[in-house]
């Protein structure tokens, strides 16, 4: 699989209302059909507008956008996002998840932990409580986007394409050609450790009963000593080291190529549709890109950081939450239920 990540808007409170809304896009792109994938996109670039030589989500039409979706669903493409509304939160609420989320990641350490889990958690906790109000926003969106892309595609695959699980190759939007900017470092000094730290305190990643997993074998790692300590007690038979995951093929970009090209113009679709400057002809297909929990759920993920999501009001753009509610790519197989129901 090839995970090509982006993100739109600011991360912070402004007075313009249509900057409080945030998103973090992930497309995934079946590493069999990549080929033929970057053809399609090249070609159908040639008739997209370009700024500065690379085509920008902001600057598309309706027909643009909805053509474009057009194009990847043909290959197979995948599409998953996480949209933060700052409107909804106020900057009190803000500081206190950013403080429960730094003393969390401590909270458990003792004397009895290894010495060096205790360094690497602690130097973890620093980097939380000293990062912009804004930087923190965008990492609390960005991990709840990638714990539901990893979960679902990962699952999906499984049931439905296997062999994409063997690879993982990430590729992420850069803003420096020169060196690594605040963003890239701040990816793997704290983006990584944070997921990981998530998946040892809490039921984050699972797998399905059914599925084949067997081709992510080569990717996954035991846990070591000083980390499972640290995991929950019902997960430290299954945790994993997810770093190789991250790590197999990891890099930043900031050169225009199909799959972060295509992502900005998904990761802008969403954005645009909720802040209502993009009509529904030009969104309206995006949920054939998404896949369906089955659950009656949206396939966008609304992280509030908080109060409970349930509690949270989205009236002014509830119409486009309810769009996103069906039209998905089904989970299962459709004969999964009975298969299963059978053998129990």
């Amino acid at each position: 699989m090839h995970f090509f990540i982006d993100e739109s808007g600011t991360f912070t409170h402004r007075t313009d209302a249509d900057a409080l809304i945030s998103t973090v896009g992930i497309l995934v792109v079946p590493s069999t059909n990549m080929v033929r994938f970057e053809r399609l996109f090249r070609r159908h670039r040639q008739n997209l507008p370009k700024l500065r030589g690379e085509v920008k989500g902001k600057t598309l039409t309706e027909r643009q956008v909805s053509s474009t979706i057009d194009v990847l669903r043909k290959t197979g493409c995948l599409f998953f996002s996480s949209a933060i509304d700052l409107s909804l939160h106020s900057l009190e609420e803000l500081e206190s998840h950013r403080s429960g989320q730094a003393k969390g990641i401590t909270i458990h350490l003792s004397k009895k932990h290894h010495p060096r889990m205790i360094e690497d958690l602690w130097k973890l906790r620093h980097q939380v409580e000293i990062m912009s109000m804004p930087q923190y926003v965008q990492l609390a969106t960005l991990n709840d986007a990638i714990v539901r892309t990893l979960n679902l595609s990962t699952n999906y695959f499984a049931f439905h394409r296997p062999r994409e699980l063997s690879e993982y190759h990430w590729a992420i939007d850069g803003k420096n050609k020169q060196k690594a900017t605040n963003w890239e470092i701040f990816w793997h000094k704290t983006v990584m450790p944070m997921i990981q730290s998530r998946s040892l305190r809490s039921e984050s990643f699972f797998k399905i009963e059914g599925g084949n997993y067997s081709f992510q074998k080569h990717l996954e790692s035991e846990l070591p000593k000083y980390l499972k300590a640290h995991a929950q007690k019902q997960s430290r038979g299954e945790a994993v080291l997810l770093r190789p995951i991250f790590t197999e093929d990891l890099r930043f970009s900031s050169e225009p190529e199909p799959g972060l090209e295509a992502v900005d113009i998904l990761t802008n679709g969403i954005r645009r549709a909720l802040v209502g400057n993009l009509r529904k002809s030009g969104w309206g297909p995006l949920p054939s890109l998404m896949v369906d929990w089955g659950r009656g759920e949206c396939c966008i993920g609304l992280p509030h950081l908080g109060r409970n999501a349930v509690e949270i009001d989205h009236q002014k753009y509830s119409s486009v939450l309810r769009h996103f509610m069906i039209g998905g790519r089904k989970f299962l197989p459709a004969n999964y239920f009975s298969k299963h129901s059978d053998a129990n």
